[in-house]
């Protein structure tokens, strides 16, 4: 787990607390079952009340011309905090469960790419 904290405009600590989820509990029709997963949580917290979660997205306009690049759901933020958050991010995903997660991502992709290749071919040869 890592953890950005920076301060407000007016002076409240704003906080990101970056996690990398490997199990959860899940309600299966009246039973507790747990499932192995791996995810990343982002949560966000205002003097230590929890606020909201998510990565953060670029501002839009009105965003912008208040001097935030970067959002997650009503909080804004600098070039500097978004650094700040990116690192976390960055750190956690460096953990081996995130990286075989996303290699197996990448080896996904490509099957699902040469089937699309193969179901093009076999469209073209059917149309002739």
């Amino acid at each position: 787990m890592k953890k950005a904290e920076w301060k407000t405009r007016n002076g409240q600590t704003l906080s990101a607390t970056v996690e990398l989820i490997t199990k959860k509990t899940i309600w299966a029709d009246g039973d507790e079952v747990d499932v192995k997963c791996c995810e990343i949580e982002i949560k966000y917290h205002l003097n230590e009340k929890y606020i909201t979660s998510g990565r953060p997205i670029q501002a839009p306009e009105a965003g912008r011309k208040l001097g935030f690049s970067w959002v997650v759901g009503k909080i804004g933020m600098t070039e500097e905090t978004y650094e700040l958050v990116k690192s976390a991010i960055e750190k956690v995903e460096e953990a081996p469960e995130w990286q075989a997660k996303v290699e197996a991502q990448k080896e996904a992709d490509k099957v699902d790419y040469e089937y699309a290749q193969h179901t093009a071919r076999v469209d073209r040869m059917m149309a002739e």
